[in-house]
Order: structure tokens, then C-alpha cells, then sequence
């Protein structure tokens, strides 16, 4: 057979949509893929778009036709349109004698490899690829480190809104250091049990239930007038209760870019996503000067 009827046969396949398979397969009976200098299977590439897709039991039934005839199962792939896989599948598969219906097989989407040059059938099973990683928890529920001490040039740019910090009720005696405020409360004084008044700078302990704890509370003794003025740096979990009672009562907020470059004095601090800088108090127009180098600030 010439090049040129083996194209023109090809070319022919998949027109009559019924036994489409058969002439497939007598193709590669009379030596076509060859003539046109493929292998059987990247000729059945080739022809695969144009061949009807046949249902799964005609699919069985003229599999094992094909074999009884001498194909290979890589050539009863190509006749078929399918991969060699699923060819395997089909004559390997033992009938179900329990009276149950046999339950329907879906076709998987994913690329099957080419098989190698000198393998003539593919394996009866594929090892299965390897199950994804568990993604980490949200950072609306974080539950790691708490002591995330706040970057000085923040400091800075709290201290220049609000002219001084009167409080920090979430430190430590090394976080104050940078803090500089006037009076601050550690994990040994419990500032949620003590007295909050005045300027306060917060940067809460990220983890449940501390957070929503602070942040419920800076919220309510704003609301409530004991606090004048504060500035709050939480992660920028926006979905979650305790940003949405602190949000409600600010009057500017700002969302920096990249994330807050956390310190330590004995270990690395890397934040799991990115920060706000929330402001409860009169002074908006402040907080946006200060605080818009760092990112992006809304007021209202």
C-alpha cells in the first residue's frame, strides 16, 4: 500500500459512524500505520477525534473481538480511540456473578503516557499517584506562635497619630522596649482581667480564643469610652467576628503590602498571610498620612 492511499484511508476514518472500529482495525491489519511512518499507537492518536465514542459494554464486546483476532491490546487501543489502559481494563475485568447490577465506569480525563517502544501491553494496574499534602489550617483559626513583636517604624506612625501610646495590653518587657508604652501588661499580668484606658497600642496574641478576646474587648471599651484612641495590627481576616467587631467601631484602617515584618529577639517570626493596621478615633486624617507608605488605607 502506498503513502497516499494510507493517507486517504485515514483520512476516511470516523465518516461512517457505524463500525468506524472495524475499519480501524483492519487498517492496522494491512500494514497503514506503517506506510505512513507511525507507530500503531500515534496513528490511533491521530484518528482518535474522529472516531464515535462507543459505549462501555459495545466497548467490551468489540475489545475482546479484536483479541480473539490476534490485536495487540496497544492495537485494539488505537482501533477503539481509547487508551491502552482502558482496553486492558476491559479484558481483564471479571464478571459479577452476586446478581448485583455491575456498577458504571467513568472514563478518567487525565493524559495517559505513551506506552514504551518495546512493551506490548500495558500493566493490569497503574500505581496511583501520590496523595496531595493536608493544607495547614486557616490563619482564622491559627493556633501557633503568639509572640510576634510589632516592627518600630509602626510604632513610629501609632506614636504620630494618637502622640503617645498610654497602653499595651498584649506585650512583653522585650516587645515595650520598641513600644515605648506608658504603661504595658505581659502574659503573667492577664490584660484582659486589668483596667484599659486612654491611647492604646495593640497587637494581640493571633491565636483562638486570644484574639477574638482583645479584639472584642479593645472594641467594646472603645465603644464604651475608656479608650480615646487606639491602633490595632491583626492579620487581615476580614470573614472572621473578630475583625468585623474591631472594623466596626474604626474609623481608618490600613491593608500594607507584602506582610508585616514581624521580630523576635530569639527567633524568626514569619507571618501566614497579610496584616491590617486598624484606627479607633477622631484623628482619620492623621492615620492616613502615617500610615499610607506602608499601603493601602481606607477612612471614613
Amino acid at each position: 500500500m502506498t503513502p497516499e492511499d494510507a493517507e486517504e484511508y485515514t483520512q476516511s476514518l470516523g465518516q461512517i459512524l457505524d463500525g468506524a472500529w472495524r475499519q480501524a482495525s483492519w487498517a492496522i491489519k494491512q500494514g497503514i500505520p506503517s506506510a505512513l511512518g507511525l507507530g500503531v499507537e500515534e496513528w490511533g492518536r491521530r484518528i482518535a477525534p474522529r472516531m464515535p465514542r462507543l459505549a462501555i459494554e459495545e466497548r467490551r464486546e468489540h475489545a475482546a473481538e479484536l483479541a480473539d483476532e490476534g490485536l495487540s491490546q496497544r492495537e485494539i487501543a488505537a482501533a477503539l480511540g481509547v487508551s491502552p489502559m482502558t482496553v486492558n481494563r476491559d479484558l481483564t475485568s471479571v464478571p459479577d456473578d452476586t446478581g448485583e447490577p455491575e456498577q458504571p465506569h467513568v472514563e478518567p480525563m487525565d493524559y495517559q503516557p505513551p506506552v514504551p517502544d518495546d512493551t506490548d501491553e500495558w500493566p493490569a494496574r497503574m500505581p496511583l499517584p501520590e496523595a496531595a499534602p493536608l493544607k495547614p489550617p486557616h490563619v482564622g483559626r491559627n493556633a501557633g506562635d503568639n509572640e510576634w513583636y510589632t516592627p518600630a517604624e509602626y510604632i513610629k506612625a501609632a506614636t504620630a497619630v494618637m502622640g503617645g501610646i498610654d497602653l499595651d495590653p498584649a506585650s512583653s518587657d522585650a516587645a515595650n522596649e520598641v513600644v515605648g508604652a506608658a504603661e504595658h501588661y505581659t502574659e503573667d499580668d492577664d490584660g484582659l482581667t486589668q483596667p484599659w484606658s486612654g491611647r492604646v497600642w495593640m497587637n494581640p496574641p493571633y491565636a483562638q480564643p486570644h484574639v477574638d478576646r482583645f479584639c472584642t474587648r479593645v472594641a467594646r471599651e472603645f465603644r464604651d469610652g475608656q479608650v480615646t484612641e487606639a491602633c490595632v495590627l491583626v492579620n487581615n481576616g476580614t470573614e472572621t467576628n473578630w475583625f468585623q467587631e474591631v472594623a466596626a467601631q474604626a474609623s481608618a484602617m490600613c491593608f500594607p503590602r507584602g506582610r508585616v515584618k514581624f521580630w523576635h529577639p530569639s527567633k524568626e517570626a514569619t507571618p501566614l498571610q497579610g496584616q491590617a493596621v486598624i484606627y479607633l478615633g477622631p484623628n482619620a486624617a492623621g492615620f492616613r498620612a502615617e500610615f499610607l507608605r506602608f499601603g493601602f488605607v481606607v477612612t471614613r
